[in-house]
């Protein structure tokens, strides 16, 4: 009987095998190999990066010893590591010492290292050992699976988006062309401070531009579980309970705002995880955390989030100060303790101060431009930036609207958030006024001082996410017993989830669609690019109009709308069509691309007043002027016939 059992088991394994060898030697399986070998190995180096990461932060906290051996410990580590594997890229980026093998180096050496502290890092992470969970928590952690798994989808997308690909991915791609990091005068956003756009340069230098651009998108996602260890010590600051702060942090995950944040390769994730972090620090009771630690420590990691966007410098740090000034004066008003707070935070912004002030010779460059010192750009140019950035929504009616539109009624809204939000907020209002004031003022803030664009508030919903845990545990207890509509809600916000996820990434992922098809579908320039990718790679281009550069791998001259363009600038000095084209090929520059559609869109969006003028938000030639250049001294060579999109080739023979 042994006998036939044993045999049984090796017939099973050929049968396995065998079919294993038929599906992917001659069957479907065959063309699995050029999809998921590459994604495979993002996923894999991603990975390492987080936990090298993570290693070198907890080697930083070790010589602090800020805090116990706990899970917040670890947390902090991550941080750190952050923030130090970006100055390190920086540096050495800068030097032009950062090639693939010092980048492997930078990952392999500290993995290795660092194999005890994986050991110790799983072991705190059962403290979301599901085996203590109640089955409201253990449907949100299924859901966040499901959610989770839509959002790595998504990171093997190819980028889209404008902002990634005009700066946050379109600013490694230049490091890269130039073997390092230097000043794009040209990219006033290339300028801002860098921290997640030094780790995906990081990450192109390791699998090149195009995977580098995914497997950075795949480290994003470990931010998102980061933000969510963040909410977790927050909650548990705040709230009763470890199940209500699991809750909180599993509800908070579930945002369609935090997939949306998670999906494309935007900062704010990242940004409200060092918010966060921060106030997690703060709250910490004083038996945990000494009052010198806890404010170098809160001011360091506010500096961090600096690091990362100037939003938590004008909107993060100005809510906060409340809340610092009433633990200030509830811990005896000791004086030494706000220059330690003020040296946490240079401390952290230092380096991209610095950056800046070698660069432009203003530290907050472009900001404050006139207060500090103009540097490269000229008042107009600093006049269109600050009304591009300042409120649409001016009228107190219209910021009601557009503050109701971004909390209520976005698509990002789901309904069981938008169910919680009220009665969460009340709640948060009976365990802490300062994180209400925090509120308060953010919101006050982005309402009269930005543009209100809807992801700077983001770390609001986080908040209020905070609150609504507890409003559901509650819920799910009452003698009302609203069991029976819970699955209804968790269906609504799975669906929710898929709709605004799977219709974009579902023939990509399943490879149904290749990139190329996927871009052509979705990524307007796609086929000009492509034209000149193939014919034009060894010259140099100057682009006008567009912005997004990422996949151009030619040398090229290009310019956001907020910086000065060449060819306007060489229609300023010169009158005649023909002493332009000179200028341009003595420069090298034989073709152009130019993008009228994008043109338009920028001449309408970003027209600003200067000194009782309404002048044009991007280029400042007469239209005739600039047809009659094409016209004399140029011949179109894409596309055939009239396009939005034309390249055109300066040439001083005409046909």
């Amino acid at each position: 009987m042994l006998q036939i059992d044993s045999l049984r088991n090796y017939l099973i394994w050929i049968i396995l095998g065998l079919s294993l060898i038929l599906f992917f030697m001659m069957g479907d399986g065959r063309h699995y190999g050029e999809i998921w070998v590459a994604r495979i190995l993002c996923v894999c180096l991603a990975s390492a990066t987080a936990l090298s990461i993570y290693w070198i932060g907890n080697i930083c906290l070790s010589c602090f010893k800020i805090l116990e051996e706990n899970w917040l410990h670890h947390v902090l580590s991550f941080a750190v590591g952050t923030w130090i594997m970006s100055v390190i890229i920086l540096v050495l980026g800068t030097l032009g010492w950062l090639h693939q093998y010092v980048a492997l180096a930078l990952v392999l050496v500290p993995l290795g290292l660092g194999y005890r502290i994986w050991q110790k890092f799983f072991v705190y992470l059962k403290l979301f050992s599901s085996d203590s969970w109640t089955w409201l928590e253990k449907c949100l952690l299924c859901l966040a699976l499901f959610v989770l798994v839509l959002n790595v989808t998504h990171a093997f997308l190819p980028a889209w988006d404008y902002d990634v690909l005009e700066y946050h991915f379109a600013a490694g791609s230049e490091y890269l062309k130039a073997g390092k990091i230097a000043f794009l005068q040209d990219n006033v956003y290339a300028n801002f401070p860098q921290t997640m756009e030094m780790l995906a340069y990081f990450c192109m230098i390791l699998m090149g531009k195009w995977f580098g651009a995914i497997m950075a998108q795949i480290l994003l996602q470990v931010y998102g579980i980061a933000l969510l260890l963040a909410v977790f010590g927050l909650a548990r600051s705040i709230l009763d309970s470890a199940i209500a702060a699991r809750t909180s942090c599993l509800l908070v995950f579930l945002l369609p705002w935090t997939s949306e944040l998670l999906q494309v390769y935007y900062v704010e994730i990242p940004l409200v995880f060092y918010i966060i972090l921060a106030l997690c620090i703060w709250c910490l009771e004083e038996r945990q955390i000494s009052p010198y630690q806890r404010f170098f420590w809160t001011g360091a990691l506010f500096g961090m989030a600096c690091s990362i966007k100037y939003n938590a410098l004008f909107l993060g740090l100005p809510a906060f100060f409340p809340w610092f000034l009433w633990t200030w004066w509830k811990q005896g008003k000791r004086v030494w303790v706000v220059p330690t707070f003020a040296a946490g935070l240079m401390l952290a912004f230092s380096p991209w101060l610095i950056r800046n002030w070698a660069n432009t010779g203003n530290p907050i460059y472009p900001l404050w431009n006139s207060w500090i010192i103009p540097g490269y750009w000229t008042d107009w140019m600093y006049a269109r930036f600050r009304y591009a950035h300042e409120p649409r929504q001016i009228g107190f009616i219209q910021m009601l609207k557009h503050l109701a539109r971004t909390f209520f009624w976005d698509s990002h809204t789901s309904l069981l958030h938008l169910s919680l939000l009220i009665p969460g907020l009340g709640y948060l209002l009976s365990r802490s006024r300062n994180i209400i004031w925090f509120i308060v003022i953010w919101l006050w803030l982005w309402l009269g001082y930005t543009n209100q664009i809807e992801r700077f508030v983001f770390v609001i919903w986080i908040i209020c996410g905070i609150g609504m845990g507890p409003i559901l545990q509650w819920a799910c207890t009452q003698q009302i017993n609203l069991r029976w509509i819970m699955p209804i809600l968790f269906l609504l916000l799975a669906y929710h989830h898929a709709y605004l996820s799977a219709p974009m990434v579902y023939d990509h992922f399943v490879g149904t669609k290749t990139s190329a098809q996927w871009l052509q579908e979705t990524y307007p320039p796609y086929e000009a690019e492509q034209f000149i990718q193939e014919n034009l790679q060894d010259h140099k281009l100057l682009v006008v109009g567009e912005a997004r550069i990422f996949y151009l791998d030619c040398p090229i001259v290009s310019s956001t709308v907020f910086d000065r363009n060449l060819l306007e600038t060489l229609f300023q000095e010169h009158q005649q069509p023909k002493k332009i084209a000179q200028a341009l090929q003595n420069q090298n520059i034989h073709f152009i691309y130019v993008n009228w559609q994008e043109i338009a869109r920028l001449q309408d969006t970003y027209s600003f007043p200067y000194q009782g003028k309404r002048l044009p938000g991007f280029l400042w030639v007469e239209p005739q002027r600039l047809q009659t250049f094409f016209q004399t001294q140029c011949i179109r060579i894409f596309p055939t016939q009239k396009a939005t999109i034309e390249i055109y080739q300066i040439s001083e023979k005409r046909p």
